[in-house]
């Protein structure tokens, strides 16, 4: 999921939970010029954003909704994307992404992945390639990763490539109880722009929705920047 996410978008994912299980967390920065900071942004967002979902074998999910949108220092990303698991999103087996989205002076984005994920005792791993367009197609590959070490620990990362850009994000996430989202530090490089900041995953919202919301600062040679990415998803 790309969310200039994560970052990411800093998405990828971008990592999410059904109200049916507490405490889903979502897995897509600007750089040189404008319109290809905002594109390598893959922290955030489906990273963004692509997402990771956590383990609940009462949720039969197949499919996953999202949005991603990150705010720096008056420099914009907006995107959505779906996402299907033939298996079901807390099942191994292949699964696809589709996403498009409009950074901050450049006309559109969009970005196409299908790969396999891995689902064993709370680890989730999902390897993915496509391409992606704006507006010429360049190769594209992700990997994300989900890990509950307890009930109350989890770490998530993220790693993306592009023919001319490389993105990751990893972040470590603690709750007292399941009724809580996961709320930890996080880490993130994109466009040679690193970043540190604190993150809240998991946060119920009315009609099955639910949110990640990170910020923090980011920097690069010549100044620092505060950052703010927002990921909201679905799963039915």
């Amino acid at each position: 999921m790309r969310g200039c996410s994560a970052g990411e978008r800093f998405t990828a994912g971008r990592f999410i939970r059904s109200s049916l299980c507490p405490g889903r967390g979502v897995q897509a920065i600007l750089g040189r010029p404008l319109r290809r900071l905002c594109r390598r942004n893959r922290t955030g967002t489906l990273v963004l954003v692509l997402a990771l979902s956590q383990p609940c074998a009462a949720d039969p999910s197949t499919d996953l909704l999202f949005f991603s949108g990150e705010l720096i220092s008056g420099r914009s990303y907006g995107g959505a994307g779906w996402m299907h698991a033939f298996s079901g999103l807390d099942a191994s087996g292949v699964i696809f992404s589709v996403e498009g989205g409009r950074p901050q002076g450049v006309t559109a984005y969009g970005a196409g992945q299908a790969g396999w994920r891995f689902v064993q005792s709370g680890l989730y791993v999902t390897l993915m390639g496509g391409l992606e367009a704006e507006p010429r197609l360049h190769p594209l590959a992700s990997a994300d990763l989900w890990w509950e070490l307890s009930r109350s620990w989890m770490v998530q990362g993220r790693y993306e490539a592009a023919t001319d850009w490389v993105s990751w994000r990893l972040a470590v996430g603690w709750r007292p109880s399941e009724t809580w989202p996961w709320l930890g530090p996080e880490a993130a490089s994109s466009a040679e722009r690193p970043r540190l900041g604190l993150h809240a995953t998991g946060l119920k919202l009315p009609a099955g929705i639910e949110a990640r919301i990170s910020a923090g600062a980011s920097w690069d040679r010549e100044r620092a920047a505060l950052y703010c990415d927002v990921s909201m998803w679905r799963r039915f």
